[in-house]
């Protein structure tokens, strides 16, 4: 079972090179940390594993299955399989109704070469043909289902929410245990002695708990996970409401002192309060709406579908003056010297304590 339409050179080289685009492609559009793993820790797995599965497909495949369709599969499954450890539990009826469907559709398919007759008459070359010819249908049928996992990542990532609404997904439950009090010593992390010895990954962890105390304090359904991406220039900090991610710029958590990093989450968890309450308004019927008090609701409403994010010089005048980014940045001014606030009283106590 040849099938050789390229060269060896031919092979090797365009697997590497669109593995290459791809790896720098998938983390900017949909590269997110496996639920549970650390944004540093799920790089790394993301970097070894697809690079890992690349060679180990390209290998497998080099001297008797060179071409263009054997080269696509070596790309794309690395990927498929990362996708899937990143984002099962954001689609999970989607992820595990095309695993299934591929688990039946492998099985079922191994059972035939296997039962099927063969016209080869030595039995070590029939078992070596259905051997090949297995591995290449069943990569084939995992290949289709990578990259149908990833396209529908991408759509969910990058489109707008009004296309794709999270109805079904769990609420998160903000206890108790988010109080800032019962988070003191994570909280004083945030001190600029302290800051300065922390990794990133360690500081990503201390702002995942700010995003949890926040969260609690403005009434989230949602659980925000934050993670560092590299951003536009001059953005420090961004939130996805379809993804429920707060992404912070590595220039600003990668500085000594916290407090942009600190202002960074507090104003984009502001916005994830505000999607919050237009959802809330949202649900309202008509005449509800006409209430004063959600005046507010209505703004956030409409900035939040014609939502400028000043790309140019006159752009960014508008994005500035918009009343969702005005409230953000009050909002997240008062927090941070709330937080400062808060551990000096703690560390006063302590040292009370301690006289």
């Amino acid at each position: 079972m040849k099938k050789n339409d390229l060269t060896t050179f031919e092979y090797v080289a365009g697997i590497m090179i669109w593995g290459f685009v791809t790896l720098v492609w998938y983390e900017r559009l949909v590269f997110s940390a496996i639920p549970g793993v650390s944004n540093g820790d799920s790089y790394r797995i993301y970097l070894m594993l697809t690079a890992g599965l690349l060679v180990i497909n390209m290998v497998i495949t080099m001297n008797w299955y060179r071409n263009v369709l054997s080269a696509v599969a070596a790309v794309l499954i690395p990927f498929g399989v990362y996708t899937c450890l990143s984002y099962m539990t954001v689609m999970p009826v989607l992820f595990k109704t095309i695993l299934i469907i591929v688990g039946i559709l492998s099985v079922a398919y191994l059972v035939y070469a296997a039962l099927a007759p063969t016209m080869c008459i030595n039995p070590k070359r029939a078992m070596e043909i259905r051997i090949k010819k297995s591995f290449v249908v069943v990569r084939g049928v995992i290949t289709l289902a990578s990259a149908i996992l990833i396209l529908c990542t991408v759509i969910k990532v990058n489109i707008p929410k009004d296309f794709l609404k999270r109805s079904n997904e769990p609420q998160f439950t903000y206890s108790d245990e988010y109080k800032m009090a019962n988070n003191m010593d994570t909280v004083k992390l945030l001190q600029d002695e302290e800051w300065k010895k922390l990794s990133i990954p360690e500081r990503v962890e201390v702002l995942q708990c700010i995003s949890h105390i926040e969260g609690r304090y403005l009434g989230l359904t949602r659980e925000v996970v934050v993670q560092v991406r590299e951003l536009e220039k001059n953005v420090a900090g961004s939130y996805n409401n379809v993804m429920s991610m707060l992404y912070i710029s590595p220039d600003i958590i990668g500085k000594n002192s916290s407090y942009d990093a600190l202002e960074c989450v507090c104003h984009e968890m502001f916005h994830a309060a505000q999607h919050r309450y237009v959802e809330i308004y949202e649900s309202l019927d008509e005449e509800a709406k006409k209430s004063f008090f959600l005046y507010d609701a209505s703004v956030y409403e409409e900035e939040f579908k014609n939502y400028n994010d000043g790309d140019s010089v006159t752009g960014y005048d508008e994005y500035f003056s918009q009343q969702c980014e005005e409230d953000a940045r009050k909002y997240s001014r008062t927090s941070v010297m709330d937080y400062y606030s808060s551990i000096e009283e703690a560390l006063a106590q302590e040292s009370a304590v301690g006289e």
